[in-house]
């Protein structure tokens, strides 16, 4: 398209004829000067008339969030050289929630008092549908640009998490952790084929646990990756405190002088939580013999004593709190040991018992 030349009366007809949200803007020196902003314009950025002509009437990329205006110069360049019409999202600044989204499509109208004309209508993406359904969620959403790191979203879980909410244009560990390059434990750096996900992962800033999912995504035409992100703190510290205290506990009944083996009962189903040295050669079992669950306490127990045995300890977490039994170990028509055993559950908070058995040799009582 060649350069034309428009009047002022020709202008005017565009701004009479015009009904939406727009700007015509002059180019100067590759500055845009706004010749016209639409009445209901300024609203985009949360300003009165006033305050929008104050800031934008010298040049209309003050209103442009800074981050992104060399991109939205760079478009309107592109308009000049091929005078095509084009389109761009990007953030403008908000007098109240600091920027909002904006998408325009532009058109080159021709020379006016020496310089090149642009049109652009302005559309209000901010309220769209999947930003507002991401901050009505109860995860952790944010979404960064994927070269730069940039926090171009990030939901009302997130801000409330972090305890503030202006990001705009900051980097997620800039805003978050303070930091000049990405956080040494940041799971984005280990994406692999557009995606990770993290079972569990510890912030240390914040003292919590997280389960991780990233993915490669476009995001009002940028390449980005959304990070979601759940709160496990409290399941984490329950396992570890679980495991610390089975840690505690098999220390504790090793350095008991006879046989003890603890039992989780838990939903109709027992589990085997810790056993002694000792507990193991009075059972019949070798060090190397593994325990792999319940049924395998019984397997040295002679055949006749058997059930006896396998009742006494389940009616331990079901009908009573305690149970003793003398019983054999070995097998049928052998030699066998004779041993004395003694159990008691103790409910727990979770709702599960604990079952101690204690095992005394009394081979030689019974010869």
């Amino acid at each position: 398209m060649k350069n034309m030349t428009i009047t002022k009366q020709e202008l005017d007809c565009i701004i009479r004829s015009n009904p939406g949200d727009f700007a015509i803007y002059k180019i100067e020196n590759g500055v845009p000067k706004p010749l016209h902003n639409s009445a209901s314009l300024s609203a985009h950025s949360g300003m009165s008339p006033e305050e929008y002509e104050a800031l934008s009437h010298d040049d209309a990329s003050k209103v442009i969030l800074e981050n992104d205006r060399a991109a939205v110069i760079a478009s309107l360049a592109g308009i000049l050289q091929t005078k095509e019409d084009t389109e761009y999202t990007f953030r403008i600044v908000h007098k109240t929630t600091q920027f909002v989204w904006v998408h325009a499509k532009a058109r080159y109208l021709g020379e006016y008092e020496g310089c090149p004309v642009i049109c652009s209508i302005f559309t209000d993406t901010s309220g769209e549908s999947l930003s507002a359904l991401l901050d009505h969620t109860d995860g952790i959403v944010y979404v960064c640009d994927s070269e730069t790191r940039e926090l171009l979203y990030a939901s009302k879980k997130s801000t409330d998490l972090w305890g503030r909410s202006n990001y705009g244009g900051q980097t997620c560990f800039g805003f978050i952790r303070g930091l000049e390059a990405p956080c040494p434990w940041c799971s984005i750096l280990k994406m692999k084929n557009g995606e990770i996900h993290v079972e569990e992962i510890y912030d240390p800033g914040l003292n919590m646990y997280f389960r991780i999912d990233c993915y490669e995504i476009l995001w009002r035409g940028r390449k980005a990756i959304a990070v979601y992100s759940s709160d496990v703190t409290a399941e984490s510290r329950a396992r570890k405190s679980l495991k610390n205290a089975n840690e505690d506990l098999k220390a504790q009944i090793d350095g008991i002088p006879s046989g003890v083996a603890v039992f989780r009962f838990k939903d109709g189903s027992a589990s085997l939580v810790t056993i002694n040295v000792i507990f193991r050669k009075l059972m019949g079992m070798d060090d190397k013999e593994i325990v792999r669950d319940f049924d395998s306490l019984f397997v040295h127990v002679h055949p006749d004593d058997a059930r006896i045995v396998r009742e006494a300890v389940i009616a331990l977490f079901s009908a009573r709190h305690s149970f003793s039994c003398v019983h054999r170990i070995g097998e049928a028509g052998k030699d066998v040991s004779w041993v004395y055993a003694k159990g008691r559950s103790v409910p727990q908070g979770d709702g599960s018992q604990l079952g101690y058995v204690s095992l005394t040799d009394i081979t030689a009582q019974k010869e």
